[in-house]
């Protein structure tokens, strides 16, 4: 019997029968395995059903022992969850940090990749491959050098496999990145490391073309990307020199390139922006946008791009200052060439915090999200539930829904020209208000690298900026306001 076919006497069973050409319901909801963490890291569409992946603990098992634990589990066109299971380790806890991957494989199969961590801060990875009952098929696990981090998970055209993340001898030692390749019944073939005097992370991994890989990572909290070829031997690197930022990257579908997202501490103190980027096969950014929602937090876990070329970028915010909640879900919407489009905070209620780590397009043409909701900071159990939101490619989940929803079109808000393209020596700005906010103005050449900032002041709608230091070639034009990306244009100066 098939991989597919199982699948399908599995949701028969489970949730009762799928019609696909039922009506497409929206819909936000919470899961609870009655445990103190119930969270989901990752999700895959399957065509009008949904599998996660995340973590769960077993506090008082029958031998009184911890279980750490991967919780996985179906969920169906109207978000009724169906089939499940729980992958128990004794005395370990599955790592409920963002780097739970979960795939589906060419034979119809999933595979799983995380990490496991015990009391004294021991982390190892560990693959899991499972048929579609979720019953594992095999797992592997690996402490590398003593203690590993897993990072993302890329599937081979032989149905082989690539992870990466990082290592170390203990948890407070020097950090490398690793590689690892794995055949497709999980036997290690051999491991790479990466590294030099400084802290190197490895985030994640996609192929560039037939005969390499190219993986982000992060090197004393600046983001580097580096190429290699399928043996892991290093081709080139290349460090960004931007500061106390971290990348992760996916394969362009749709577009030029790569996209990329994460976050960016502007250096104090829980101060961060979520980032959002598109980079070209050099490692040059095309463009790269750093947003804000709220006044304090704001970060991307994950981003898809859509067909046409537009990237969904999901996270947190500390949702303006306010305690209930301290963190809310965030989903932004970003144009082609940059700038937010439209944005909206989701959450359950009152609760502190609520997290959006995962985010994978549906087969009816929305998105699903998943993540976790936490009541409260005290250790009763319960704490935190899954949370698993579907809504279409704008946001709603009612026909155009608006405003009072929590959603910010922001798009609509705000007429911006920029000429000539191509320019010479200077570029006229103009500018139409719609909010009692000022706008800044930031120029960054092909590099990414910050080369002019202006501040027009209400009501100033013109501006003429001299641009005779410029070199020739590519520069990105942004317009912020209200700590947003609001605009985003490229222009070329010519020589």
């Amino acid at each position: 019997m098939s991989g597919y076919i199982r699948c399908l006497v599995v949701l028969l069973l489970c949730m009762g029968t799928f019609n696909s050409n039922a009506q497409v319901n929206y819909w936000n909801k919470l899961y609870d395995n009655q445990s103190q963490w119930d969270l989901s890291f990752a999700v895959v569409d399957l065509g009008g059903y949904y599998l996660t992946a995340g973590n769960t603990a077993d506090l008082l098992a029958a031998d009184s022992t911890f279980y750490g634990s991967v919780w996985l589990f179906y969920v169906d066109s109207n978000g009724i969850k169906g089939a499940e299971n729980i992958i128990r380790f004794k005395n370990r806890q599955a790592y409920k940090g963002n780097q739970h991957i979960l795939t589906r494989t060419f034979d119809d199969n999933f595979i799983y990749y995380g990490g496991l961590g015990d009391s004294n801060n021991n982390y190892s990875m560990v693959l899991i491959k499972l048929d579609s009952f979720l019953q594992p098929i095999w797992q592997t696990t690996d402490s590398g050098k003593g203690f590993m981090e897993p990072g993302e998970l890329l599937q081979l055209h032989d149905s082989g496999f690539m992870v990466c993340g990082f290592a170390s001898i203990n948890h407070l030692a020097q950090k490398d990145g690793f590689l690892s390749r794995f055949d497709k019944n999980g036997n290690h073939l051999w491991t790479k490391y990466y590294g030099d005097i400084r802290q190197d992370f490895l985030s994640s991994i996609v192929q560039s073309d037939n005969n390499h890989y190219l993986l982000s990572g992060v090197s004393d909290q600046s983001p580097f990307l580096m190429k290699v070829d399928t043996a892991g031997n290093l081709i080139w690197r290349k460090d960004f020199n931007i500061p106390n930022t971290g990348l992760y990257i996916k394969k362009s579908i749709y577009g030029e390139g790569y996209i990329a997202y994460g976050s960016r501490n502007a250096d104090s103190y829980r101060d961060y922006y979520g980032v959002v980027a598109r980079i070209n096969e050099n490692a040059e950014f095309i463009w790269k946008d750093s947003v804000r929602l709220g006044t304090h937090v704001s970060a991307f876990c994950d981003a898809i791009e859509l067909p046409g070329g537009n990237i969904i970028a999901v996270g947190l915010t500390d949702n303006g200052g306010q305690f209930y909640p301290l963190y809310a879900g965030w989903a932004a919407k970003f144009f082609t060439n940059g700038g937010i489009m439209r944005e909206r905070i989701f959450a359950q209620g009152n609760k502190v915090e609520s997290w959006l780590m995962a985010v994978a397009l549906t087969s009816d043409g929305g998105i699903v999200c998943a993540g976790y909701d936490r009541n409260d900071y005290d250790t009763l159990l319960r704490g935190q539930d899954s949370w698993i939101i579907k809504v279409d490619t704008n946001l709603c989940d009612t026909p155009n829904c608006s405003p009072d929803v929590g959603m910010r079109d922001v798009a609509s808000q705000h007429a911006l020209t920029i000429y000539p393209n191509p320019f010479t020596n200077e570029i006229a700005i103009h500018f139409t208000y719609t909010s009692s906010f000022d706008a800044t103005v930031r120029i960054y050449n092909g590099q990414g690298i910050l080369v002019k900032e202006t501040l027009l002041e209400k009501p100033t709608q013109n501006k003429n900026l001299s641009t005779n230091s410029f070199a020739p070639g590519l520069y990105i034009i942004q317009l912020i306001q209200n700590g947003a990306i609001i605009k985003t244009q490229k222009m070329v100066k010519q020589p």
